[in-house]
């Protein structure tokens, strides 16, 4: 399977959802659209170093939860939780619970893979998906290439399976993807430590029993900016 997509991959493609709302990207409908009857958010995780790297081996970093990190800073976890609420004041040098601060953007490849096992179920075209690629990453693309406006701005556009939602482009992961039947669609803006999922109920509720996936439910209208925790206070400024 290639891992990365070409230049030539390019193509042109509708707006995923016809009542995406475009202008409204400060909520979960805005990445995904109102078009589904459920929502899921996915956490992206944190990284803690387990062994520091060698001339023969680069360091190794494990995986932690979100509700890890709250748990040792006495947050509460939620699944509005927003990272900056959670994580203040927990890096105790004694002991650190994390040491690389989740991605902005990217869902971690292991967690995109085991994703798409789970969406396969639920699309019965599996073999036709759309994968968009937000050009505000820094993509060099020509002008002359077809783009597509959503909320995350232009966005470049391949066609494919399911699983090539592992398929880099310029060293970036897709940042909105979806079946070409609209069964489900998949969100990571490039400002965010989390992905948005619209899909089915039963696709939702997958999801959430996924136990490599940190994923809590969402609401369409559920904010999706750092001030979306109403629980935990935000972090104090300097």
């Amino acid at each position: 399977m290639r891992t990365t997509w070409a230049m030539t991959d390019i193509c042109s493609a509708p707006f995923p959802f016809e009542k995406a709302e475009t202008n409204a990207s400060e909520n979960v409908a805005g990445l995904v659209s109102a078009a589904f009857p459920a929502y899921a958010r996915i956490l992206h995780p944190a990284y803690r170093r387990v062994s520091e790297a060698t001339a023969a081996a680069p360091a190794a970093f494990a995986f932690v939860r979100w509700t890890t990190v709250a748990k040792h800073s006495g947050a509460i976890a939620h699944p509005a939780m927003e990272w900056e609420a959670i994580s203040a004041g927990q890096r105790d040098p004694g002991t650190p619970v994390w040491d690389v601060p989740p991605s902005m953007g990217r869902l971690p490849s292991q967690e995109q893979m085991v994703l798409a096992s789970v969406l396969q179920d639920h699309t019965s075209m599996p073999e036709r998906c759309w994968f968009a690629f937000a050009e505000a990453r820094g993509l060099t693309v020509p002008p002359d290439y077809p783009r597509i406006v959503t909320a995350m701005g232009l966005m470049i556009v391949f066609r494919g399976a399911v699983f090539d939602a592992g398929r880099t482009f310029q060293h970036e992961s897709p940042n909105l993807w979806w079946s070409d039947d609209r069964d489900w669609c998949v969100a990571s803006d490039i400002d965010l430590m989390a992905t948005y999922v619209g899909g089915s109920l039963a696709c939702i509720e997958d999801l959430l029993a996924t136990p490599r996936l940190e994923a809590v439910p969402a609401k369409p209208d559920q904010k999706v900016t750092i001030d979306a925790d109403a629980v935990n206070p935000p972090p104090q400024q300097p």
